[in-house]
């Protein structure tokens, strides 16, 4: 049984079919970077790790080795200037976790519950999520 081609295409508008795909991915990603994905995820987990004390400063120096959108090995990217991770590598500021007053107090508090209970800051990073 043979099946006939269609006469009208899905994008009856004058547009091309293959102008669909390349404006969903655009869509994905513009909803990605800055509605859902990296906003709701970056800033609040790095700002959870930094007020339990878990390992910040190991956190910080994994952030700074890896690229936040794209695979990059970390020995190229970690000596990368910082306005050519923001500009070319869109490592935008709004997902960089900057502390604030309270995040400090939250952070001397959790430290001083763990030198109370007289157990060792974690340096490992399993079973943290």
């Amino acid at each position: 049984m043979a099946v006939p081609p269609q006469r009208y295409t899905p994008v009856s508008s004058g547009l091309s079919s293959s102008y669909v795909p390349g404006s969903l991915k655009f869509t994905y990603e513009v909803l990605l970077m800055f509605v859902s994905g990296l906003p709701l995820q970056e800033v609040p987990n790095a700002k959870k790790r930094y007020q339990k004390a878990r390992n910040w400063e190991g956190y910080q120096e994994y952030l700074r080795k890896t690229s936040i959108l794209f695979p990059i090995p970390p020995k190229i990217y970690a000596p990368m200037p910082k306005f050519l991770k923001r500009t070319l590598f869109l490592e935008f500021p709004m997902y960089v976790f900057t502390p604030s007053e309270e995040d400090e107090q939250e952070r001397r508090k959790s430290l001083d519950e763990r030198a109370g209970e007289g157990s060792p800051e974690r340096t490992s990073d399993a079973g943290l999520q």
